[in-house]
């Protein structure tokens, strides 16, 4: 996750696991995702945060940890394979 108030190139980002992600968007498109983040919030650079409520945040999910070839394969393998 990138948070709002704390640039990435300065801060690095926080890893969180989703735990909920809201069925509809909102007016503006944007969905809303339940996050659980570690009791400390360090980022990956080391720095720590103070947790406030309502944070906003740009997230990334990952899904699934693949290599690029293998996102390219699963790609092939949907025309291969129907």
């Amino acid at each position: 996750m990138m948070l709002s108030n704390y640039p990435e190139t300065e801060f690095g980002v926080l890893k969180g696991t989703v735990m909920n992600i809201s069925q509809i968007p909102d007016d503006k498109g944007n969905y809303i995702v339940d996050v659980s983040i570690p009791h400390e919030l360090v980022t990956s650079y080391g720095k720590r945060i103070t947790f406030k409520q309502e944070m906003l945040a740009q997230a990334e999910i990952i899904t699934e940890d693949l290599r690029l070839l293998e996102r390219l394969f699963y790609q092939f393998r949907v025309i291969i394979i129907p």
